[in-house]
């Protein structure tokens, strides 16, 4: 339809920004005593202070963040073919039937995918507990990670961070092999589909469009809150939580920021950001490229091994590999500077890697073969010919790595504090 466009914006816009310190504080205040949630709805609960709630709103954040599984499942939607939409209509199936019998079993590949992604997620999350609720009350919201950060650099206990760590790396590999064998008991895996089909209905059409308006609504209130809230002075917030639109328009919250305090404003947080986020992504995508290429196309020993070391560097969340890493840097020096969060981004990143593989097999070896004989290199044939035509991948690595790199706060909490 004509606002497909705006509503996948709408739902992809809190992705975007991440499981970042911004969102974190945003949920704090909506789910306090006095916030949002209870001023909408009348409610006198408090959410992060019971131990049967506290962690329903971190579920609830991490739901509300669906934008990059719902782009995959687009992506997986669009490689049906309409053939068979077309044959089932011809046999009288209806749309239930479709979906269940044609849809979902096409879509399994993607479901899979999505599963296996959002799981090692799950292990990977920290900044939500860490600023959201301390792993309060009662330890309901205390996450592995946040647990084995406490231990490995608030209590200085490293031995038993480091057993936490490769705990972690049994549980993972055990579920993620479950997961795999698992697989061809109900994942389908057909040939490479052509775009699909719209089926237009205008009862469906009017359904569609009021559930999926209404939706949206929900999904970007806390933005637009947000937005709407740096705009109010802190009384007021705390007064009228539950009111969008300020009474009093102030600005004095951004004169304040860009005035700065002790000599810092937006500008110097903003420079750090970009130069951080900046240096780390440029190293990642060159890097990411070169190593992608060396994998797609040149033969050498130990090839195969070194993939499934590649693969499973995917696999292994940050903060298995966190405190050797940080015993590493502290060694080197480096431990309150840049370099241990920019170097590493410079000697290629797994899931990028894996995407150039993807996408310079895709490229016919007929354009390397036909450079060979023009008497191009090895480099020339990569800077001349595979360069140019994985931009797609490029672009793609870029927008992912500087919103990770920016959004990056455990990496900042334990090399810069």
């Amino acid at each position: 339809t004509k606002l497909s466009g705006f509503y996948r914006a709408v739902y992809y816009l809190p992705s975007i920004i991440g499981s970042s310190v911004a969102v974190a504080i945003l949920w704090k205040r909506m789910f306090a005593s006095d916030g949002v949630i209870n001023g909408l709805f009348g409610l006198d609960i408090a959410w992060l202070g019971r131990s049967d709630t506290a962690i329903w709103t971190l579920i609830i954040l991490a739901v509300w963040q669906f934008g990059s599984s719902m782009l995959i499942f687009l992506s997986g939607l669009k490689q049906i073919p309409v053939s068979l939409y077309e044959a089932a209509t011809m046999d009288g199936a209806g749309g239930v039937h479709k979906f269940f019998k044609i849809t979902l079993p096409m879509l399994t590949p993607t479901i899979f995918f999505n599963l296996i992604n959002q799981f090692i997620n799950c292990f990977m999350a920290f900044t939500q507990s860490y600023i959201i609720t301390q792993g309060k009350p009662r330890d309901t919201t205390l996450f592995y990670t946040v647990y084995m950060y406490q231990n490995a650099f608030t209590y200085n206990k490293l031995g038993y961070g480091c057993a936490l760590a490769w705990f972690m790396i049994l549980v993972v590999g055990i579920l993620t092999l479950i997961l795999f064998k698992t697989q061809n008991k109900w994942v389908y895996y057909g040939e490479r589909m052509k775009k699909g089909y719209k089926e237009k209905r205008f009862a469906i059409g009017v359904i569609y469009h009021i559930f999926t308006f209404c939706f949206a609504c929900v999904m970007i209130y806390p933005l637009v809150w947000m937005v709407l809230s740096s705009f109010k002075d802190t009384n007021e917030i705390i007064r009228t939580a539950s009111e969008l639109i300020p009474r009093h328009f102030s600005l004095e919250n951004y004169r304040v920021g860009w005035q700065g305090f002790a000599g810092y404003n937006f500008g110097t947080f903003f420079k750090n950001s970009f130069v951080i986020a900046g240096l780390s992504t440029i190293g990642a995508v060159a890097s990411s490229a070169v190593i992608g290429y060396g994998f797609a196309r040149i033969n050498f020993k130990f090839k195969g091994f070194w993939f499934a070391c590649m693969l499973l560097s995917m696999m292994l969340p940050f903060q298995v590999v966190m405190i050797p890493q940080y015993i590493i840097f502290n060694k080197l020096g480096w431990v309150g500077s840049y370099l241990p969060i920019i170097v590493p981004q410079w000697f290629g990143q797994g899931f990028f890697i894996f995407l150039n593989i993807q996408f310079i097999k895709g490229i016919p070896m007929d354009l390397d073969e036909a450079a060979r004989m023009d008497g191009c290199s090895t480099y020339t044939i990569f800077f001349r010919i595979i360069l140019p035509l994985i931009k797609p991948s490029l672009v793609t690595s870029a927008i992912f790595s500087f919103m990770w790199r920016w959004d990056d706060f455990l990496a900042a909490l334990l090399y810069l504090s």
